[in-house]
């Protein structure tokens, strides 16, 4: 018995693990993970919220904004500290720094825009 349609299953076979437009990075998972591997997609010791924690993705891509899922809730990184945000505006990710970002689910209402001209993270509510 088939639990998916095969249209769905095409599609789904088409998805990328990750995804690089510009200078950044899309994935459900930290970039230093791969997700196309049930353990990676699985494994989990918290949130990247700490510098040590964070050091990993950064570490592992060259791009200076990294943005994920996974963790079920607004997170910012630097290389050198968490950024006192927690998706209640827009932030701007500004500087030469580079940012890992965890953006809140879907599931729960949430989704965000990234407008690479302005370096500006906005947090939208997409529940209806």
């Amino acid at each position: 018995m088939r639990r998916t349609e095969a249209a769905t299953l095409e599609y789904m076979s088409t998805m990328q693990s990750q995804l690089v437009m510009e200078d950044c990075r899309f994935s459900h998972v930290e970039p230093w993970l791969d997700a196309r591997k049930v353990e990676d997609l699985w494994y989990f010791e918290g949130p990247p919220d700490t510098p040590d924690k964070a050091a990993r993705s950064f570490a592992a891509v060259p791009e200076r904004y990294l943005f994920v899922g996974h963790f079920h809730r607004w997170l910012v990184m630097t290389p050198t500290e968490k950024v006192d945000w927690v998706g209640q505006g827009p932030l701007l990710l500004k500087g030469a720094e580079r940012y890992l970002a965890a953006i809140a689910p879907v599931v729960s209402g949430w989704c965000a825009i990234f407008d690479t001209q302005e370096s500006q993270l906005t947090p939208l509510r997409c529940d209806g």
